[in-house]
């Protein structure tokens, strides 16, 4: 089965999360316990790249399956970390993994970055 194309749109400077659900082939929603996550994000001209995994922990990212959702990945970004997102538009490719095996991709497609107005914090002038 191809992948599920899915584009979207990212705030620069806000956090951001999108969910993403896996079902098997019977339409239930696949158990993801022992697969591991890993979303690839690059910039159309390659100067940007990122890769997040479900085996990295931080703040200011990430790529996890909530226990009390199966079959769901949840990808959240911080403020801070779409702050330095530095691109227009980017491709990604979300995977998954079970050690010692095959590699399915997910989904993927196109994110579109929208950026602020203004960079800082406007004060009142009047």
């Amino acid at each position: 089965m191809p992948a599920a194309t899915h584009n979207f749109f990212i705030e620069q400077g806000s956090n951001f999360v999108i969910l993403f659900e896996y079902f098997d082939a019977a339409g239930n929603l696949q158990d993801l316990t022992n697969y591991c996550i890993r979303l690839r994000l690059k910039s159309s001209d390659e100067t940007f790249k990122q890769i997040y995994t479900s085996n990295m922990t931080a703040s200011e990212f990430s790529l996890t399956k909530p226990a009390n959702r199966p079959g769901t990945i949840e990808w959240f970004l911080s403020y801070s970390e779409t702050q330095k997102f530095n691109f227009d538009t980017a491709i990604y490719d979300l995977d998954i993994s079970i050690p010692n095996s095959e590699t399915i991709r997910l989904a993927t497609g196109t994110i579109q970055l929208i950026k602020t107005n203004f960079p800082e914090c406007v004060t009142d002038t009047t």
